[in-house]
């Protein structure tokens, strides 16, 4: 069947628990798509960003767009959304009939019915039912591994807080990584593109996606997960060579320390930055 590649943009933070629920849905869905990372620059406030942020200001072009994050921007359906319930219904039911296997079909006519994906009491957590209006309060089954994920990884630079890096030149070309959601070595490269706020194609390669077989056709032989490609440097890395990747990364980009987690509330930046053209197909 034929695996849609609409135009997406995704506004997002690795640390985010958030954010994840969403890139689930995306590797589920085999859904190419540009990212534009948005770490933070403070906890104190989620919204605020100051002049070290390099995407958040765009998010002041949507009108009634709120500065939270996931954020996606469906160029392909002429929707932008915020909240990653509200995203993830999207696609599943913009993009959920081309998904391949039954399977896949089954889970998305389960996963697509909102009660669902929302039946978890309170009381679940406990172990007995909570008194009076607490009982009824709901919430979403599957932020507990969410959110575990994200303590696991709870230092700014992964992924989490900004990093300051190299301003973004105008021919700058998108880097490229092919993985997914759930690989621990595509996440730490993920990190280190989140934090350093570089942009970049996300060519998902979940289990059984087409995307595999086309880039081991392409590549001649078998491919280890994940792929990153700077396509600026005419550099490659490929399975095992996260690490050098990694530091790469840092070593080619970076131009200070990453913020610490009691930075303080930032100022507002004197303008915001351009929306930048989609330069890098999978």
């Amino acid at each position: 069947q034929f695996v849609p590649r609409p135009n997406l943009v995704l506004y997002e933070y690795e640390g985010s628990p958030f954010c994840r629920r969403v890139r689930e849905t995306l590797t589920l869905l085999d859904l190419h798509h540009e990212v534009r990372p948005t770490p933070r620059e403070t906890l104190r406030s989620e919204g605020k960003f100051g002049v070290l942020s390099r995407y958040r200001g765009q998010i002041a072009h949507y009108p009634r767009a709120k500065m939270m994050f996931p954020f996606l921007v469906d160029h392909t359906a002429g929707i932008y959304l915020n909240e990653s319930n509200a995203i993830v219904s999207h696609l599943w039911e913009r993009y959920g009939d081309s998904v391949i296997g039954d399977h896949r079909s089954t889970f998305r006519l389960w996963y697509t019915n909102t009660e669902n994906r929302r039946t978890v009491l309170l009381s679940t957590f406990f172990g007995q039912m909570l008194p009076g209006a607490a009982s009824n309060l709901v919430v979403d089954y599957d932020m507990p591994r969410l959110l575990a994920a994200s303590l696991l990884r709870p230092l700014p630079h992964m992924g989490t807080f900004v990093t300051p890096s190299k301003d973004i030149p105008e021919n700058f070309l998108q880097l490229r990584l092919w993985g997914f959601e759930a690989c621990p070595r595509s996440r730490l490269i993920r990190e280190a593109l989140s934090t350093l706020q570089l942009p970049y194609r996300m060519c998902t390669s979940g289990e059984g996606s087409p995307t595999r077989d086309e880039l081991e056709h392409n590549n001649g032989s078998t491919v280890r997960l994940p792929v990153l490609e700077d396509r600026n440097a005419g550099l490659r890395w490929e399975g095992d060579e996260w690490c050098a990747a990694v530091q790469y990364l840092f070593e080619t980009y970076a131009t200070g320390p990453t913020l610490p987690l009691w930075s303080p509330i930032p100022n507002a930046p004197q303008k915001t930055t351009n929306e930048p053209k989609d330069n890098g197909n999978c």
